[in-house]
Parts: C-alpha cells; structure tokens; sequence
C-alpha cells in the first residue's frame, strides 16, 4: 500500500510487512513474492514509490572495485546478474545498459599506477584485463561499447596504452595528451524510477 493508492482489505493478515518503498523497499517486495513466493506481503509508505529515492543521481553500477578484498566485486557481480535476469524476463523494461566506466589520466607518473591498480582488480574477480598497446597484436581488438543494451558484453576492463587508440576511439573528450585509459566493461546505468515500475507491477498478485 502507497500513499496514492487505495488500502487493500484481506481477510488474511499479512505474513511479511515493509516498511518504506524506495528503491530497497520495492526491491524486497519484489523477490519476497514474485521469487520466493511469499504470500501476503505488505509494502507500508505514505508516500509513492521511490518519492525519497533520487532520479537526479547518475543510476551507474560497476563490478570494478578496487580492495582490500573481494567484498565489493563479489557483490556487484551478484547484482549485475540479478539486473540482467530482470532485463531478459522484462525484455529490457527499463532499459539496462552496458557502456562501460572509463579511467583516464594524462598525467605520466599516474599511468603505472593506474596499470598496477587495474590488474588487483582483475585479480579480485572483477574479470580479465585485456591490454591494448598498439604494437602488440591481441587476441580480441579492443570494440567500444554500444550505445545500448548489455547482451553479448565481455566483462573485465580494457587498458588502452596507445594514445591514439585512445583519441581514435574517444574523439569527442578533450584535447590532452591521454596516457592510459580503462574502460570497465562490466558497468553501466538503470533507471531507478523505470525499474521501480517493472517491480511493482508483477508483485500486485502476491503483495499489496
């Protein structure tokens, strides 16, 4: 029940109550009865869904964290395969992309780092680092994200060495003399708002 809607009456109490829909709240109510199958499921708020959760904010998601540990990476990559579970069975309701997060730097004593940060990160599970030099060849040449969808996308992160691979593959950044450059694969955005909505509609039949 939220605050524009109307109260649901049943003769059955409800077995799990939430309280709040925003973005966490919705998500529970969610899996609760159209995963789990939990009965009677209540979603408390007096205002309409996600009304304190912000759609000004930038809605990205990443698998590409640095440590110390693996938490971060292994949680993300859960995610990400809940998001694209929900993207097939909605054929892609709210829009889930995957373009990609990119690093970049100029700067010449930050390059090494950047290169030694990225292979931790891959070494934490966040997928291969695939390095792109422009003299040696690789097994896969390095393919800009499209501009949307999240099929068929590798994950790990690309390391671009050549700084004209750089400027041929990113003409619209600024004219700088680019070091090095990494593009997370596995990254990209969804609309809190528009995946609210999917989660909302199927859950009608379990939860109220």
């Amino acid at each position: 029940m939220t605050g524009n809607q109307p109260p649901t009456t049943s003769n059955q109490p409800p077995a799990t109550v939430i309280c709040g829909a925003g973005i966490a709240g919705v998500s529970a109510a969610y899996h609760l009865a159209v995963k789990q199958g939990v009965q009677n499921v209540l979603l408390v708020d007096d205002r309409p869904p996600l009304t304190l959760t912000s759609d000004k904010s930038t809605e990205c998601y990443r698998n590409w964290w640095p440590g110390p540990g693996d938490t971060m990476v292994r949680f993300m990559n859960r995610s990400i395969d809940l998001l694209e579970e929900l993207a097939d069975e909605s054929d892609n309701y709210f829009h889930l992309n995957q373009r990609g997060y990119v690093y970049v730097t100029a700067v010449p004593h930050t390059a090494a780092a950047l290169h030694e940060n990225a292979q931790a990160i891959s070494d934490l599970g966040a997928g291969p680092l695939r390095v792109h030099d422009g003299r040696t060849a690789t097994p896969t040449a390095y393919q800009p994200a499209p501009a949307h969808g999240y099929r068929n996308q590798p994950d790990g992160a690309d390391l671009l060495l050549d700084p004209a691979l750089i400027r041929h593959t990113s003409p619209s950044w600024p004219m700088m003399r680019w070091r090095r450059c990494i593009r997370a694969a596995a990254a990209g955005s969804v609309p809190n708002s528009t995946a609210c909505i999917y989660w909302s509609r199927p859950k009608r039949t379990a939860c109220s």
